[in-house]
């Protein structure tokens, strides 16, 4: 991974941990795993925000796994995101990824903006995401997913544009 950031609580009913990330003009480059993967648990809250950076995998190789930037929330954890002015090249899966597990209750909440995005160059094919879509949010469990998407050119993408997923627990 490029940045890890987790809360990994023992106990998913105890008090929560408040985690804050900010990253700005960075530069996260051929990663093995993921540029970024978050993940919320128990009764934490995260807030992230991503402005300005720049993630590209330009390389070909069979051990790349994802490069991609995964948000996950989990259990009764609540999540806020703000998502702005990124550029993403050459994703093997989902070039950004929201994630709500089948394991969120119903007091779960993963919500954010996702705004002014490059993913993909035009004329350069799968540069998006190699095997999957530009951007999924998924909500499998029982917790609410709210997304504000504007602004973002996506381009690429070997699946779908923006997916939409809603499944049961």
């Amino acid at each position: 991974h490029g940045l890890r950031f987790a809360t990994n609580l023992a106990s998913n009913t105890g008090a929560g941990v408040a985690m804050n990330l900010t990253v700005t003009g960075s530069t996260f480059r051929n990663h093995r795993a993921n540029h970024i993967d978050t993940a919320a648990t128990g009764q934490s809250t995260m807030d992230l925000n991503l402005t300005s950076n720049t993630f590209v995998r330009n390389i070909a190789s069979t051990l790349v796994l994802s490069d991609s930037v995964n948000i996950t929330d989990d259990h009764q954890a609540d999540v806020t995101f703000d998502v702005n002015g990124n550029t993403m090249n050459g994703a093997k899966l989902s070039a950004f990824n929201f994630f709500m597990t089948n394991q969120t209750s119903a007091a779960a909440s993963m919500v954010g903006r996702f705004r002014n995005n490059v993913i993909g160059t035009s004329g350069s094919a799968n540069s998006g995401s190699e095997q999957g879509d530009g951007v999924a949010f998924t909500a499998t469990g029982l917790g609410t997913l709210t997304v504000n998407v504007t602004g973002n050119a996506i381009r690429q993408f070997n699946n779908t544009g923006i997916i939409f997923n809603a499944g049961d627990t």
